[in-house]
């Protein structure tokens, strides 16, 4: 069936303008096959894992663009709706707008309490969650609001006990929440409440997890045995949590000596030997490691600090390779293909800086904090982009978001919506 949208540009097929820029999303949604269920509901995507369907082959192009507030959060895209979370002047904001027109649905609104004592802004770092009709936000200071996703308003809301971040989250809150299990999972890092799972729907406290710090990484989902778990990055290490009892499975010490360093990639999921394994990196001297299994047992496959070691951008896993940046923001970066079984460098990319990686059916979508826009097939051989621009204005440090073969961005100004034709 045709979208409402569709009919007036069908019975007027000189209409120009925006209603063509509609038609172009619109057709990457509904006309070429893309699945409807798609959506790109978190910080990861629908899978945990920065993977989504092939794009289309076609040169990007600029479907819509949105001014976009202060902060570091990504866009969320469910069921034809784009929400983005950002700081205006002393106001934290949560917007929903039309993923096919950037046109605004609505917006919710509450008196922002967050300073940053390092002067790295202080809007939000940590991602929306959609869920059930719910769209979930993490303040940089610990706040939970749960927003009902058709109107804006106030669900519940939850206090961190702590009621601010602890010290060493240095930048307050950067990871976004997590739907594991049907339970809502975060790290807040404070006294009695290290990791915590609340129920999405009501806010309750389900499990409290003392005597884990907080980190910036986002936890995702393991699945093992049948049983699903949360597998953790916090500040001291990998932590991986029963998310039925909320009883800790396993625990490998991983972080660097330095004060002042941060985990902030999530772990990924990968295949050893057709054993199941993660992948945890970090800076500061930290490196990567590389685990066969997860739970008790697990077993250092190979581990060092010259292979992958990501200062913010989780890495994509892809048949044996993992491609992600190598290197602190400050210090220059550089794109990488690493073999996962025994993390030989593969090829390297300079001149990005740090960045975005999702893989999108076989290629790579790359997305440069300097705001350059590269897509290259998802191989050892070599960084060969079909396209490479520079659409958006940098810094570009919040996560981009894919759905049905469009890219959404936040970058230093304003969210764009980037299309690519028609899908493969």
């Amino acid at each position: 069936m045709f979208p409402k949208i569709l009919f007036p540009i069908m019975l007027y097929p000189k209409l120009k303008g925006c209603c063509l820029k509609i038609v172009r999303v619109v057709c990457a949604w509904t006309l070429i096959g893309a699945p409807l269920s798609a959506d790109w509901p978190s910080f990861l995507g629908p899978t945990a894992d920065l993977h989504a369907p092939a794009i289309g082959t076609g040169t990007p192009s600029e479907i819509w663009s949105a001014p976009a507030g202060e902060g570091f959060s990504g866009p969320v895209v469910a069921n034809g709706v784009i929400y983005i979370y950002e700081r205006s002047n002393k106001e934290e904001i949560v917007r929903a707008l039309s993923a096919a027109t950037g046109k605004p649905i609505w917006k919710q609104s509450w008196t922002a309490v967050y300073e940053d004592g390092f002067g790295r802004g202080d809007g939000p770092r940590g991602t929306p969650v959609c869920h059930k009709g719910l769209v979930i936000v993490m303040g940089p200071e610990g706040t939970i609001r749960a927003l009902a996703a058709d109107s804006g308003k106030l669900a519940w809301k939850w206090e961190n006990p702590g009621g601010r971040p602890p010290r060493d989250a240095f930048f307050g809150y950067g990871f976004s929440p997590a739907i594991i299990g049907d339970k809502l999972w975060i790290n807040p890092g404070v006294e009695g409440a290290g990791i915590v799972a609340l129920d999405p729907l009501t806010g309750a406290e389900l499990h409290k997890l003392p005597n884990h710090k907080a980190g910036y990484s986002t936890p995702i989902p393991w699945d093992s045995e049948g049983k699903i778990h949360a597998a953790f990055l916090t500040r001291e290490g990998f932590v991986l949590v029963d998310a039925a009892k909320g009883e800790v499975l396993n625990r490998v010490p991983f972080r660097s000596r330095f004060e002042a360093s941060v985990n902030a990639a999530s772990p990924v999921k990968i295949g050893l030997d057709k054993d199941p394994g993660l992948f945890l990196s970090a800076c500061y001297g930290t490196g990567a490691i590389a685990l066969s299994g997860s739970q008790k047992g697990s077993k250092t496959v190979w581990k060092n600090d010259s292979s992958l070691s990501s200062h913010f951008g989780t890495p994509v896993f892809h048949k044996g390779h993992l491609f992600g940046f190598h290197g602190r923001q400050e210090e220059g970066a550089e794109l990488r293909c690493v073999d996962a079984t025994n993390g030989k460098v593969l090829w390297s990319e300079a001149g990005l800086g740090c960045g975005w990686v999702i893989l999108c059916g076989e290629e790579l979508v790359v997305v440069g904090e300097d705001g350059t826009l590269a897509i290259a097939p998802a191989t050892p051989g070599g960084f060969q982009p079909r396209s490479k621009s520079t659409p958006f204005a940098g810094p570009v440090r919040a996560a981009p978001a894919v759905d049905r073969g469009v890219l959404y961005v936040r970058d230093g100004k304003s969210l764009k919506a980037i299309g690519f034709g028609p899908l493969k």
